[in-house]
């Protein structure tokens, strides 16, 4: 049985930087439909989350509330693990969330590259991204080097005759 928002918050304040029980009663808050308390909640940890999972798991909670807060915290998943898909389409649906096209492409692009099955059941971005424009096929075969156009042969001079 899951624990009360009490117990929770009587659990965080003997632990505050315990960030398993931060983030049950983040989601708690959310799924009572208190947002706002849990984005303050994560905003103010006396310390940032432990690991990669914590880190995404904070921002997928705050991203909507705090989309700065929400890309500091990709921003370290990143840094720790460039090749981290789960973090690249966070942050995709971070910007998403703040209506940047261009910058959510950016990301899922690069979670397709990484990880195309992964990235082609975010139905919703995908979607969301094609109707921007900006498609991705998820499917594509990015283990393949793009093939660069054959440069053109030299062209040698010719010589010109004036007619008199």
């Amino acid at each position: 049985m899951a624990a009360s928002i009490d117990q929770l918050r009587a659990q965080l304040r003997r632990s505050p930087v315990d960030w398993g029980v931060r983030l049950e009663l983040a989601e708690a808050l959310v799924r009572e439909g208190s947002g706002q308390q849990a984005a303050v909640l994560i905003s103010t940890a006396p310390k940032d989350p432990p690991d990669i999972d914590s880190v995404l798991r904070a921002a997928l909670l705050v991203m909507k509330l705090d989309p700065k807060l929400a890309m500091r915290f990709t921003d370290r998943a990143l840094a720790q693990d460039e090749f981290n898909v789960e973090a690249a389409l966070v942050r995709a649906r971070i910007h998403q969330h703040r209506n940047e096209p261009e910058e959510a492409h950016r990301f899922a692009t690069v979670a397709a590259a990484l990880d195309a099955n992964r990235c082609a059941r975010e139905t919703a971005l995908m979607s969301w991204l094609a109707a921007e424009g900006l498609a991705i096929d998820a499917h594509a075969d990015f283990s393949k080097p793009i093939q660069a156009e054959a440069e053109p042969e030299a062209v040698r001079p010719v010589a010109v005759v004036q007619e008199p």
